[in-house]
Protein backbone atom coordinates (compact mmCIF):
# COMPACT_ATOMS: atom_id res chain seq x y z
CA UNK A 1 0.00 0.00 0.00
CA UNK A 2 1.80 2.98 -1.13
CA UNK A 3 0.98 6.58 0.09
CA UNK A 4 -1.53 7.74 -2.19
CA UNK A 5 -3.75 4.29 -2.11
CA UNK A 6 -6.15 4.83 1.13
CA UNK A 7 -9.29 6.51 1.02
CA UNK A 8 -11.86 7.28 3.76
CA UNK A 9 -15.40 7.21 2.45
CA UNK A 10 -18.39 7.83 4.29
CA UNK A 11 -21.92 8.10 4.30
CA UNK A 12 -24.15 6.35 1.55
CA UNK A 13 -22.12 5.57 -0.83
CA UNK A 14 -23.96 2.26 -2.05
CA UNK A 15 -27.19 3.66 -1.50
CA UNK A 16 -27.10 6.24 -4.20
CA UNK A 17 -28.08 5.34 -8.07
CA UNK A 18 -26.09 3.72 -10.57
CA UNK A 19 -24.89 6.89 -12.41
CA UNK A 20 -23.25 8.45 -8.67
CA UNK A 21 -21.47 5.09 -7.85
CA UNK A 22 -19.67 5.25 -11.18
CA UNK A 23 -18.79 8.69 -10.88
CA UNK A 24 -17.17 7.98 -7.88
CA UNK A 25 -15.73 4.87 -8.15
CA UNK A 26 -13.66 7.00 -11.65
CA UNK A 27 -13.02 9.13 -8.38
CA UNK A 28 -11.48 6.00 -6.30
CA UNK A 29 -9.74 3.94 -8.80
CA UNK A 30 -6.36 2.58 -7.61
CA UNK A 31 -7.52 3.74 -4.10
CA UNK A 32 -7.47 1.23 -0.84
CA UNK A 33 -11.48 2.34 0.49
CA UNK A 34 -11.84 2.43 4.15
CA UNK A 35 -15.88 2.40 4.43
CA UNK A 36 -17.12 4.49 7.36
CA UNK A 37 -13.68 3.20 8.90
CA UNK A 38 -14.24 4.44 12.42
CA UNK A 39 -13.25 0.57 13.61
CA UNK A 40 -9.81 0.85 11.94
CA UNK A 41 -9.34 4.42 12.88
CA UNK A 42 -6.98 3.73 16.13
CA UNK A 43 -4.87 1.35 14.07
CA UNK A 44 -4.34 3.62 11.26
CA UNK A 45 -3.94 7.44 13.25
CA UNK A 46 -0.60 6.83 14.17
CA UNK A 47 0.62 6.16 10.57
CA UNK A 48 -1.63 7.89 8.36
CA UNK A 49 -2.49 12.00 7.60
CA UNK A 50 -5.36 13.14 6.08
CA UNK A 51 -4.35 15.91 3.52
CA UNK A 52 -6.87 16.31 0.72
CA UNK A 53 -10.87 16.92 1.06
CA UNK A 54 -11.82 14.81 -2.60
CA UNK A 55 -15.44 15.51 -2.25
CA UNK A 56 -17.68 16.26 0.05
CA UNK A 57 -21.49 15.44 -1.04
CA UNK A 58 -24.60 14.66 1.00
CA UNK A 59 -24.53 11.05 -0.15
CA UNK A 60 -20.87 10.73 -0.31
CA UNK A 61 -17.32 12.33 1.84
CA UNK A 62 -14.00 11.12 0.81
CA UNK A 63 -10.79 11.84 2.39
CA UNK A 64 -7.43 11.37 1.03
CA UNK A 65 -5.03 9.96 3.43
CA UNK A 66 -1.04 9.62 3.53
CA UNK A 67 1.27 7.51 5.16
CA UNK A 68 2.81 9.16 7.41
CA UNK A 69 6.97 9.23 6.60
CA UNK A 70 7.87 12.12 9.54
CA UNK A 71 7.19 13.28 12.56
CA UNK A 72 3.25 12.61 13.65
CA UNK A 73 3.69 16.06 15.40
CA UNK A 74 4.29 17.77 12.33
CA UNK A 75 1.60 20.35 10.98
CA UNK A 76 -0.16 19.34 7.65
CA UNK A 77 -2.38 21.47 6.20
CA UNK A 78 -5.50 19.85 4.07
CA UNK A 79 -6.39 20.68 0.32
CA UNK A 80 -9.90 21.55 -0.85
CA UNK A 81 -10.84 23.01 -3.41
CA UNK A 82 -14.78 22.50 -2.78
CA UNK A 83 -16.38 25.51 -0.32
CA UNK A 84 -19.00 22.80 0.22
CA UNK A 85 -16.73 21.67 3.20
CA UNK A 86 -17.31 24.55 5.05
CA UNK A 87 -20.58 22.95 5.96
CA UNK A 88 -18.29 20.73 8.53
CA UNK A 89 -18.73 24.60 10.42
CA UNK A 90 -21.84 24.04 11.09
CA UNK A 91 -20.93 20.45 13.23
CA UNK A 92 -22.34 20.09 16.45
CA UNK A 93 -19.75 19.80 18.79
CA UNK A 94 -19.05 16.96 21.37
CA UNK A 95 -21.91 17.16 24.42
CA UNK A 96 -22.08 20.97 23.29
CA UNK A 97 -19.02 21.61 25.36
CA UNK A 98 -16.90 23.61 23.18
CA UNK A 99 -16.52 24.50 19.52
CA UNK A 100 -16.65 22.80 16.46
CA UNK A 101 -13.61 22.23 14.36
CA UNK A 102 -12.75 21.62 11.00
CA UNK A 103 -9.59 20.51 8.85
CA UNK A 104 -6.70 22.91 8.97
CA UNK A 105 -7.28 23.97 5.62
CA UNK A 106 -4.31 25.26 3.42
CA UNK A 107 -6.33 27.77 1.99
CA UNK A 108 -7.11 29.40 5.30
CA UNK A 109 -3.82 28.63 6.71
CA UNK A 110 -3.52 31.66 8.85
CA UNK A 111 -5.88 30.50 10.96
CA UNK A 112 -4.48 26.37 11.38
CA UNK A 113 -3.82 26.01 14.70
CA UNK A 114 -2.15 22.59 16.52
CA UNK A 115 -4.98 19.97 17.67
CA UNK A 116 -5.03 21.39 21.52
CA UNK A 117 -7.41 20.61 24.27
CA UNK A 118 -9.23 23.40 26.01
CA UNK A 119 -12.27 22.04 27.55
CA UNK A 120 -11.53 18.65 27.35
CA UNK A 121 -13.99 17.85 24.98
CA UNK A 122 -12.72 18.85 22.08
CA UNK A 123 -13.43 16.33 18.95
CA UNK A 124 -10.60 17.10 16.37
CA UNK A 125 -10.77 15.86 12.79
CA UNK A 126 -10.29 12.32 12.29
CA UNK A 127 -6.12 11.74 10.83
CA UNK A 128 -5.07 14.91 11.91
CA UNK A 129 -2.34 17.33 13.56
CA UNK A 130 -4.13 20.84 12.99
CA UNK A 131 -7.37 22.46 13.03
CA UNK A 132 -9.34 25.52 12.28
CA UNK A 133 -12.04 26.44 14.95
CA UNK A 134 -15.19 27.59 14.05
CA UNK A 135 -16.35 30.74 14.54
CA UNK A 136 -19.84 29.90 15.47
CA UNK A 137 -20.74 28.51 18.99
CA UNK A 138 -24.21 28.43 18.42
CA UNK A 139 -26.19 27.70 14.91
CA UNK A 140 -28.51 30.51 15.72
CA UNK A 141 -25.50 32.75 14.75
CA UNK A 142 -25.51 30.76 11.12
CA UNK A 143 -29.37 31.19 10.96
CA UNK A 144 -29.04 34.79 11.74
CA UNK A 145 -26.10 35.66 9.53
CA UNK A 146 -27.36 34.13 6.72
CA UNK A 147 -30.93 36.44 6.97
CA UNK A 148 -29.01 39.35 7.64
CA UNK A 149 -27.26 39.18 4.83
CA UNK A 150 -29.39 37.99 2.11
CA UNK A 151 -29.13 38.98 -1.30
CA UNK A 152 -26.58 41.24 -0.49
CA UNK A 153 -23.27 41.77 -2.85
CA UNK A 154 -20.13 40.01 -1.70
CA UNK A 155 -18.60 43.51 -0.66
CA UNK A 156 -21.45 44.49 2.22
CA UNK A 157 -21.46 40.92 3.09
CA UNK A 158 -18.08 40.80 4.40
CA UNK A 159 -18.09 44.43 6.04
CA UNK A 160 -20.88 43.00 7.86
CA UNK A 161 -18.89 40.03 9.27
CA UNK A 162 -16.03 42.00 9.89
CA UNK A 163 -18.31 44.35 11.78
CA UNK A 164 -19.98 41.19 13.48
CA UNK A 165 -16.72 39.33 14.36
CA UNK A 166 -16.25 39.80 17.98
CA UNK A 167 -19.53 37.97 18.35
CA UNK A 168 -17.66 35.07 16.68
CA UNK A 169 -13.80 35.26 17.70
CA UNK A 170 -13.96 36.04 21.83
CA UNK A 171 -10.90 37.48 23.16
CA UNK A 172 -10.93 33.87 24.77
CA UNK A 173 -10.68 32.12 21.66
CA UNK A 174 -8.66 34.54 20.03
CA UNK A 175 -5.67 33.97 22.89
CA UNK A 176 -6.36 30.27 22.44
CA UNK A 177 -5.48 30.82 18.46
CA UNK A 178 -2.33 33.19 18.96
CA UNK A 179 -1.28 29.98 21.75
CA UNK A 180 -1.73 27.48 19.18
CA UNK A 181 -1.53 28.79 15.95
CA UNK A 182 0.98 27.02 13.38
CA UNK A 183 2.98 30.37 11.99
CA UNK A 184 4.11 32.63 15.14
CA UNK A 185 4.19 35.83 13.05
CA UNK A 186 0.64 35.93 11.95
CA UNK A 187 -0.76 39.33 14.18
CA UNK A 188 -4.19 39.53 15.12
CA UNK A 189 -5.77 41.60 13.02
CA UNK A 190 -4.41 39.30 9.76
CA UNK A 191 -5.98 36.03 12.19
CA UNK A 192 -9.24 38.34 11.87
CA UNK A 193 -9.67 39.20 7.89
CA UNK A 194 -8.74 35.17 7.73
CA UNK A 195 -11.61 34.60 9.48
CA UNK A 196 -13.90 37.09 7.80
CA UNK A 197 -12.47 35.44 4.40
CA UNK A 198 -13.32 32.05 5.61
CA UNK A 199 -16.61 32.82 6.99
CA UNK A 200 -17.82 35.24 3.96
CA UNK A 201 -17.00 31.36 1.79
CA UNK A 202 -18.84 29.91 4.41
CA UNK A 203 -22.22 32.51 3.75
CA UNK A 204 -21.83 32.55 -0.40
CA UNK A 205 -21.64 28.60 -0.54
CA UNK A 206 -24.62 28.39 2.06
CA UNK A 207 -26.69 30.44 -0.28
CA UNK A 208 -25.85 28.57 -3.31
CA UNK A 209 -26.80 25.27 -1.59
CA UNK A 210 -30.39 26.94 -0.18
CA UNK A 211 -30.72 28.47 -3.86
CA UNK A 212 -30.32 25.10 -4.99
CA UNK A 213 -32.89 23.71 -2.56
CA UNK A 214 -30.14 21.73 -0.64
CA UNK A 215 -29.28 23.89 2.42
CA UNK A 216 -30.18 23.00 5.75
Amino acid sequence: MNEYSLAKVQHNYYRRSKTNRKKYEKLLSNKTLIWGGDYLHSMLMFNYICTEIVLFEEDCRIYKLEKLNSDLGKPIFVECKDKKYLQALENKHFLDSSRGSIYGLKCYSRIVVKNKYISGFEHFPDYSTCCIFSPFSEKGQIEELINITKDLDNSTVSDIIRNKLSEYITPYLMQVIKTNIINEKITDEEIREEYVSMISDFVRMKKKLLDNGAGK
